[in-house]
C-alpha cells in the first residue's frame, strides 16, 4: 500500500511541475510581440527545448518503472487504458518535436509561422491536460479501489 500511495503523490507532484512549466510557456506564446521579435524568439525556443526534455524524460518515467505498470498489475483489464496513454506519449513526443523543428526554422518576421506555432503549442498544451487529466482518473481509480478492497 505505500507504494501505491507513494505512486499517486508522485504522480501528482510530477503533473504539478508540468503545469507550471505549461502555464509559464503559455504566457509566452499568448504574448507575441508586434516588433522586436528576436530575443522574444530566441526565449520562446529555449523554453520550448527545456519544455520538451522534461516532458519526454517525464513520459519515460511513467512508462519504465512508473506508474504504468503497476495500473496493468492491479487491474489488468485496464491494459487497453494504459496502451492507449502510451500511444499518446509516443505521439506527443512526436509533436514536441514537430513544433521544436517549426521553431527552429522560423524566423522573428515571420509572423504568420509564428502564430501558427504557438497556436500549435497551445494545442499541444490543452491536449497534454486532457492526457493528465485520464492519468489522474485512472490511477485514483484503480489505486483507491484497491485500498478499498483490502478493508
Amino acid at each position: 500500500m505505500v507504494v501505491k500511495t507513494d505512486i499517486a503523490e508522485w504522480i501528482r507532484r510530477e503533473h504539478r511541475s508540468i503545469r507550471e512549466l505549461s502555464d509559464a510557456l503559455l504566457g509566452e506564446v499568448r504574448l507575441i510581440p508586434r516588433f522586436n521579435r528576436d530575443g522574444w524568439l530566441d526565449a520562446l525556443r529555449h523554453r520550448f527545448s527545456r519544455f520538451r526534455v522534461h516532458l519526454q524524460n517525464h513520459f519515460e518515467a511513467e512508462e519504465d518503472g512508473g506508474f504504468l505498470e503497476p495500473v496493468v498489475e492491479c487491474r489488468p483489464t485496464l491494459s487497453p487504458e494504459v496502451e492507449h496513454l502510451r500511444r499518446e506519449h509516443s505521439e506527443m513526443s512526436r509533436w514536441l518535436d514537430q513544433i521544436l523543428d517549426e521553431l527552429r526554422s522560423v524566423g522573428p518576421d515571420d509572423e504568420l509561422l509564428l502564430e501558427d506555432a504557438c497556436h500549435r503549442i497551445e494545442r499541444l498544451l490543452s491536449a497534454l491536460k486532457h492526457h493528465e487529466d485520464h492519468e489522474n482518473l485512472l490511477v485514483t481509480f484503480v489505486f483507491s479501489q484497491d485500498m478499498g478492497e483490502k478493508d
